[in-house]
């Protein structure tokens, strides 16, 4: 690891950088002693930026050691941190700006700071996964602004508190609590605002004699019932799971366990947070000519043998012909960037479906490239994958980016493979099922979008749905943001499975009828679970419920005057669906004028929640060393479809 130690002058970053797409690997931050404080180790502005990622890097002794912009500075959005460790620091990553959206930490440890993340001061947002806080010595994640938040799969111990989100807002934020490990907090998790909060699966080891409760509600709001929070799940070694202050709050709870006295049960996790050894990157290395055509760089592909990373450095490569990955060896294509460094581009003679293709991968990886350079209509896919259909992840991506002309990514024919995107960007995903999946036979296929961002332009194929599910598909999406000209969010009118937990949904307001038809559930069987997200300006309609289909609305929050439309009362707003298998359970909503967020009635409140939920309980956050036999890192693909997974396997009739 490369070290930068601070001599420098006083209240002054280490590093500044507003520059998009950008790539920090590696780097340790340190402030000599006796040489007082800098402002941060990493500051993102003033500019606006997007698409960055900070990975492998070491932060000590800072006041903060990543901070997202100001309230004097542009937002810092899309940006990934992964795999860092902050030790000693104020704040470990703080996020000021109120533009400084989707910052998805990953495996990251944070030991002995006084704040692990926070949006306070200023404001912004983020998501946590799978990482360890130690010792922290006022709170391991603090809000005082309003947003999306979702902490899920984290450890914490001999902390402060796991989370403070502090009293004051009138209005509310959509929260998700989902699998941590909390043990031996000195304080309570506090919630203090309307929510709605979704707490779930959590465990709770108390101190031994605390009398804390597990977490604490409170909202600044004049309604009757001004929060709504959600526990299903939990279990805790304290007297008691949830205790309520200062005003009501409407607390709905399912399958929790008080445990005292005695390990709570649940699988004990370490999470390493640990930064990448440098003798991981000592491999073979193939170098491409810059500006190279397909015949060179598939010589050199062919070539490659087991553990060969093939490189092309930044430049343009013109090809003629698809370029096709090694079946059966360990190889990696390696560029010099996402974007505007290493692009494959296809010239005017080009033939083939798509510019690259993957076929009986074992291993395969492609990093740091451009696929394509427009979403053509009609024109080949930029990526092209073909996968075994077994079961566990075929197909694994970080900060992947697909555009088309038609979806972005097009997933069909997988009936057991699992396809994994974290941190994807994307403007549209179509996922079919594989020939059991059309017969009602489901395996464990499933597409999953964890973290990222979505958006569709003008120009591009009319009504092309940002999320379709067909033929039994199934759709895993988890705290999206998206924003764009594209008026159809949702479309499941077929047969399939849409899930859907923590996104913001914000269609352009371009006329009168902008968002009306944005979210559409009208399936023959199967189910759409919208959990914990906020649609604004982005109306629901929910047809004629099927015998065989499952709507749930959990945590709802419309914005802007979206609203939820029913089949069953003629398109308007005013009668629920009367069957059982429609449920409405706290919903609000929200940034109203006068209270700031108001309850939505529940529907069909008496429903078996704890099983409507089932699904989103029984999946499992990947490790991190879960790989697919092929692993996208960095890698944005355009065309007609920017990229398309298919089974290798003969079709079955």
């Amino acid at each position: 690891m490369t070290g930068i130690l601070w001599a420098g002058p006083v209240d002054a970053p280490m590093v500044q950088d507003g520059s998009w797409y950008s790539t920090i690997r590696g780097i340790g931050f340190e402030v000599m002693e006796g040489m007082g404080h800098v402002s941060a180790g990493i500051l993102r502005g003033p500019e606006f930026s997007t698409g960055n990622e900070v990975a492998d890097c070491a932060f000590r002794n800072l006041t903060i050691g990543i901070q997202a912009g100001s309230d004097k500075m542009a937002g810092q959005a899309e940006t990934c941190v992964r795999r860092c460790v902050f030790e000693k620091c104020g704040t470990g990553i703080s996020v000021q700006n109120w533009n400084s959206l989707d910052w998805w930490i990953w495996d990251c440890r944070f030991i002995d700071c006084e704040i692990g993340v926070s949006n306070n001061p200023g404001c912004g947002a983020f998501n946590v996964y799978r990482s360890r806080f130690d010792h922290t010595i006022k709170a391991d994640v603090r809000m005082g602004n309003l947003g999306q938040f979702a902490l899920v799969g984290n450890v914490s111990q001999d902390s402060g508190c796991f989370l403070a989100f502090e009293y004051g807002p009138s209005a509310g934020a959509n929260i998700t609590l989902q699998g941590n490990r909390i043990e031996r907090p000195k304080a309570s998790d506090w919630i203090g605002n309307s929510g709605p909060a979704l707490i779930m699966d959590n465990q709770y080891l108390l101190q031994e004699g605390s009398t804390n409760p597990a977490v604490a509600f409170a909202a600044n709001n004049q309604q009757e019932m001004p929060g709504n929070a959600i526990l299903i799940g939990n279990t805790t070694t304290g007297k008691e799971m949830y205790k309520i202050d200062r005003k009501g709050y409407a607390v709905r709870e399912a399958g929790n366990e008080i445990k005292i006295d005695q390990e709570a049960e649940g699988e004990k996790r370490e999470v390493e947070g640990k930064t990448a050894n440098p003798s991981e990157y000592k491999v073979a290395v193939m170098e491409v000519k810059p500006g190279s055509g397909a015949g060179e760089i598939q010589v050199a592909l062919d070539q490659a043998v087991d553990g060969t990373v093939v490189h092309l450095p930044a430049g343009r490569y013109v090809i003629d012909r698809p370029l096709k990955m090694p079946a059966g060896k360990k190889v990696t294509l390696r560029g010099d960037g996402l974007l505007n460094a290493t692009t494959i581009a296809k010239g005017g003679d080009f033939e083939g479906d798509a510019m690259v293709i993957s076929e009986g991968a074992k291993g395969v990886v492609l990093q740091d490239l451009a696929i394509g350079t427009s979403t053509d209509a009609g024109g080949a896919a930029g990526l092209l994958i073909k996968t075994g259909d077994q079961p566990g992840i075929a197909v694994s991506g970080d900060q992947v980016q697909s555009y088309g002309f038609g979806p972005g990514l097009v997933v069909q024919d997988l009936d057991e493979a699992r396809v994994v995107l974290e941190n994807h960007g994307h403007n549209g995903v179509t996922v079919f099922g594989g020939p059991k999946s059309k017969r009602g036979n489901r395996g464990g296929a499933t597409v999953e979008i964890l973290q990222g961002a979505s958006s569709r332009s003008a120009g591009l194929r009319p009504n092309t749905p940002i999320y379709d599910v067909r033929s039994g598909g199934r759709l895993l999406v988890r705290d999206i943001w998206y924003e764009g000209q594209g008026q159809i969010y949702l479309n499941l009118t077929d047969r399939g499975d849409f899930l859907q937990c923590g996104n913001r949904i914000a269609p352009y307001k371009l006329d009168e009828n902008s968002g009306k038809n944005a979210i559409m559930m009208n399936g023959k069987e199967g189910q759409v679970l919208l959990v914990q997200c906020a649609p604004h300006g982005a109306d629901l309609t929910i047809g004629k419920i099927a015998e065989e289909f499952y709507v749930t609305l959990l945590g709802l929050t419309p914005y802007g005057g979206a609203k939820i439309r029913y089949a069953d009362s003629g398109l308007s707003n005013e009668t629920a669906p009367k069957s059982s298998n429609f449920m409405q359970v706290a919903c609000r909503n929200n940034n109203t004028k006068d209270t700031g967020s108001e309850p939505l009635p529940d529907v069909n409140p008496d429903g078996d929640l704890a099983d409507r939920l089932k699904i989103l309980r029984q999946w499992k956050l990947p490790s991190p060393e879960e790989r697919g036999a092929v692993h996208l890192h960095r890698v944005r693909c355009e065309g007609g479809v920017g990229m398309v997974v298919v089974s290798s396997q003969p079709k079955r009739k």
